[in-house]
């Protein structure tokens, strides 16, 4: 359906990758009324229930899911973020069954089995939490016979080592950090799991026999900040603990002979969290091995100041940012000079005149109507965004390869008179399909026949009742 295309596109187009949390509330208005239009297209729903996880709307994600894998019970996508969504929700049972239901579908995925494994792992700390080893140490010992990888084996055996307080526990503990590879990484996950099951993390480090004292390796410090890239958002207040705890090690750690591109690694970690204090000796350290790198006069500007870093830096600090920002745009460094610019000049102070700030535009002024009413309106807004090329493309999945040629010879290679021909073209499409066909119209090509299954009732699959309930 050419509506529910239009909308799709546009969402695609103002939203893109960029984190949906942001999302305008009308953008996800499209995207909910291309599935009303055409509920058969996997992938929109895949992104309705990615934009309501990112806004915090467990209730709206739970109910996006459930509309998907009614129409895509065996979809192995939607199944694997369906396990995540449990997960995430502490229904780790349930994670567990939709994830062993995926195995069925693809026995060998080495993904889907370390999800069942952290599962139980998850399941293992909540038992932990309560007060009962006996079960927790059940939960482990099921993880172990799904998790593959060496760290996380060692996990395990960390977190049989918390359960208890004995000199078998503490062997075990001693054990499992040794495992780990170095005192930092270690501290990182002893202190990382006793905030996740409660325990007092100084008691941990004690009883495994790690030091927070001396520089760390450069290997560890790449490996602490691979740890922290792959942990979720229910972890950031446990983060915060452990980034208090080994700060000065990780500061002292600037110090090392770490790559630019390593380096740079380091650095947008950090600034994902804004840990600015760490984040200044990363970046003056990479400054002082690639002076005048524009990332780097990015960083150390941000760290220093901040989101308003324009409203507080001294005359030299912006003499240095727009030098930076002159070597940026010739080297096409694209995305530095877009965040020097917001640096120096935030965008709310700006003049608005942009072209790649969409904020201002309302291509529905004065239509009176909303842009779910006027056809016309959804198609015109691709052409006032700049992209003709984009409403070419999705005119093509639409019109037949003959009304195409003819409509674009007619156009003469003028590329925004052959879009404002198609939104004509498809526009009359679709009252054709609306009128029905009157009589005296027979020489107009047949509708093409719709899909057998759009817009079908869903089949009820009772492996969907209770699906987010542990």
């Amino acid at each position: 359906m050419p509506a529910a295309l239009v909308l799709r596109h546009l969402f695609d187009l103002i939203v893109g990758d960029r984190d949906a949390s942001d999302c305008d509330r009308e953008c996800t208005r499209w995207l909910e009324s291309s599935l009303a239009l055409d509920p058969d297209d996997r992938d929109a729903h895949l992104k309705l229930i990615r934009i309501h996880r990112q806004a915090r709307d467990p209730k709206a994600a739970r109910a996006a899911m459930e509309a998907a894998l009614a129409r895509f019970a065996t979809d192995p996508v939607l199944l694997l973020e369906a396990v995540d969504m449990a997960a995430a929700g502490g229904a780790f049972k349930k994670a567990v069954t939709l994830a062993k239901r995926l195995l069925e579908l693809d026995p060998i995925n080495s993904k889907v089995r370390a999800v069942i494994g952290q599962a139980h792992l998850s399941h293992a700390r909540k038992q932990i939490r309560a007060g009962r080893p006996d079960m927790a140490n059940k939960e482990l010992g099921l993880a172990e016979e799904w998790l593959a990888a060496a760290t996380e084996r060692s996990i395990s055996k960390l977190l049989r080592g918390l359960s208890a307080t004995d000199a078998t526990a503490t062997a075990l503990l001693r054990e499992a950090a040794a495992e780990l590879g170095g005192d930092l990484l270690a501290s990182f996950h002893l202190v990382l799991e006793s905030v996740r099951i409660g325990s007092p993390t100084t008691v941990a480090l004690q009883r495994a026999g790690v030091s927070l004292s001396g520089t760390p390796a450069d290997r560890e410090v790449l490996a602490v900040m691979q740890a922290i890239n792959v942990l979720g958002k229910p972890d950031r207040r446990a983060l915060g603990i452990v980034l208090d705890t080994l700060r000065k090690r990780l500061k002292d750690a600037a110090g090392g002979a770490f790559s630019e591109a390593e380096r740079v690694s380091i650095c947008e970690t950090l600034l994902r969290l804004d840990e600015r204090e760490l984040l200044l000796a990363h970046a003056n350290a990479g400054l002082k091995r690639w002076p005048e790198r524009p990332l780097f006069v990015y960083l150390k500007s941000f760290a220093r100041h901040g989101p308003a870093a324009g409203f507080a830096m001294s005359a030299r600090e912006k003499a240095e940012l727009e030098h930076a920002l002159e070597q940026a745009v010739a080297d096409g460094d694209q995305r530095t000079v877009l965040r020097i610019r917001g640096l120096i000049a935030p965008r709310e102070f700006c003049a608005g005149d942009d072209p790649d700030d969409f904020s201002d535009l309302d291509p529905f002024d004065a239509l009176g109507e909303s842009p779910f009413e006027n056809p016309r309106a959804l198609l015109e807004m691709m052409i006032s965004l700049g992209n003709e090329q984009g409403l070419i493309n999705l005119a093509r999945e639409i019109v037949s390869e003959s009304e195409f040629r003819q409509l674009e010879r007619a156009a003469g290679g003028d590329r925004k008179k052959l879009a404002r021909m198609l939104i004509d073209h498809l526009l009359e499409l679709e009252g054709r399909r609306s009128d029905g066909y009157p009589s005296g119209e027979a020489a107009r090509p047949a509708p093409r026949a719709p899909k057998a299954s759009r817009n079908k009732a869903p089949v009820a699959d009772d492996r969907q009742r209770g699906l987010f309930d542990d």
